[in-house]
């Protein structure tokens, strides 16, 4: 039976990939949902301010090593 070697890189780096694929898909998510609420109300206020947030998160994410 073969055992791979533990590597902290590659757990960390496996982890922000997934960090990012979930916030992508949020992003996406979100922004589909934009065209639902009229303008200038606080629902498409929340929309803009989630996705502002969610873009935020990636760039902390995208900024960490691995």
């Amino acid at each position: 039976m073969a055992t791979n070697d533990f590597t902290k890189d590659y757990v960390l780096g496996v982890t922000k990939k997934n960090m990012l694929k979930s916030i992508d898909m949020s992003i996406n998510k979100t922004v589909a949902r934009v065209g639902e609420f009229q303008p200038d109300t606080e629902k498409a206020r929340e929309v803009i301010e989630t996705i502002t947030t969610l873009q935020a998160f990636k760039n902390r994410i995208n900024q960490l090593p691995g």
